[in-house]
């Protein structure tokens, strides 16, 4: 009987004793602190390899005491480290995402993504951070800030874009690739650019020149393509509420303005609405 559980209790150590030698490490993302799955591990020569699990732990029991271990992700730096610092570590490795320089994107030039510096025509890229400096009381202010742009004005509040001496019907406006115009829309000054509210405008382009063999013909003198603010997700299940509001008065025009924006999601969904009300006075002439 003292024979068994001698036998029973060394088995049992054996096991522990497997155990607490394993070295096992975890893998983390250094700016989230998210697990890292499917990191490549291995020594210099390659003779040696480890994988990281779907909860970012991997074993490094392969890896000699003093040998360094080279930690690879596609999205993420390479690092070298050898295995004395892990355990100054306290066996959790750190990675930083790699960061990925775009060139800049032009999407409505084209209707496709295009490099800025491979269009033919001139186009004007109004940014968020030109909208709020400027601070424009109507999308056809937007436009005329650049100093690009004609924009004809026959009541204040109001606002005709002109590009090569071609309005109305013969330019074409597009809100998120939704065509606000067509041909058929009367040749005079036509103040429908203020169909897009500027309070909720991230950014816009205004293509010079015609696009016809892109859009039609409607786009006889150019585009002017706005994009609309995109809702936020939020990085938490619950539903989580953020929003903006201003108000303006200006004595230019004597104009009054109320906008007001909110934002609501979860990490699987987002909704974004905006409200704005303006009202301007006469635009007078004479002495």
């Amino acid at each position: 009987m003292k024979l068994g559980k001698s036998i029973f209790l060394g088995f049992i150590l054996l096991i522990i004793s497997d155990v607490c030698s394993g070295q096992n490490i975890f893998i983390y993302n250094q700016q989230t602190g998210n697990p890292v799955s499917n990191v490549a591990l291995y020594n210099t020569d390659k003779s040696l390899t480890s994988i990281s699990n779907d909860i970012g732990i991997a074993n490094i029991d392969v890896f000699g005491s003093t040998e360094e271990v080279i930690f690879q992700h596609p999205s993420f730096n390479l690092l070298i480290i050898d295995k004395g610092s892990i355990a100054k570590l306290n066996y959790k490795v750190p990675l930083n995402e790699k960061l990925i320089n775009l060139d800049e994107v032009i999407v409505s030039a084209s209707r496709w993504e295009t490099k800025a510096n491979e269009i033919p025509n001139k186009i004007e890229k109004i940014k968020q951070q030109d909208i709020v400096f400027n601070n424009p009381a109507t999308s056809a202010d937007m436009i005329a800030s650049g100093n690009e742009v004609y924009v004809q004005k026959s009541q204040l509040g109001g606002g005709s874009p002109m590009i090569r001496g071609f309005a109305a019907n013969k330019i074409l406006f597009i809100v998120d690739g939704v065509r606000m115009n067509n041909a058929i829309y009367r040749s005079g000054n036509l103040h429908n650019v203020l169909q897009a509210d500027v309070n909720s405008l991230e950014s816009a382009e205004i293509i010079f020149g015609p696009g016809t063999n892109i859009y039609g013909s409607d786009a006889l003198g150019g585009v002017i393509d706005f994009h609309t603010l995109n809702p936020r997700f939020s990085l938490e299940e619950k539903v989580t509420t953020t929003g903006s509001a201003f108000a303006r008065i200006s004595s230019a025009d004597f104009e009054k303005t109320l906008s007001a924006n909110i934002n609501i999601s979860n990490n699987r969904w987002a909704l974004l609405t905006n409200i704005s009300y303006g009202k301007f006075d006469d635009l007078r002439m004479g002495g």
